[in-house]
């Protein structure tokens, strides 16, 4: 399991920030790793945010509800897993100017973003 720190609009881009499925692949076979985070992918100068991997007590459960129901219909949930631990993105990220790119500060009348701040949707 991974602590996304965003809100996933797109899965494959998602993913494609974590070095694509083989980028998670290797950071749950190798024990202690780190799970890299970039939030520029196509940017080679761009740095990455670790994740740590922290034990956890998390379940995984589906529930079904029956489409057109009405609201005091009856739920069914059931755990299908358990999951023991997940990768957490608790640092801080580098606050980064892309070459190429005016900073928001060199605009006249431009929206300012917070510094540091990191795209919110993926």
């Amino acid at each position: 399991m991974v602590e996304f720190p965003g809100i996933v609009v797109n899965d494959a881009a998602a993913l494609a920030t974590f070095g694509g499925a083989a980028g998670v692949a290797a950071a749950l076979r190798t024990p202690g790793a780190m799970l890299p985070l970039h939030l520029r992918p196509e940017d080679p100068q761009g740095t990455a945010i670790f994740g740590d991997r922290v034990p956890t007590k998390n379940l995984v459960v589906r529930v079904v509800r029956r489409r057109g129901a009405p609201s005091g219909a009856p739920v069914r949930a059931e755990v299908v897993a358990r999951v023991p631990e997940a990768f957490s993105f608790k640092g801080m990220a580098d606050f980064q100017v892309p070459r190429g790119v005016k900073p928001l500060s060199a605009t006249p009348g431009a929206p300012r973003a917070p510094l540091g701040s990191v795209p919110s949707r993926v």
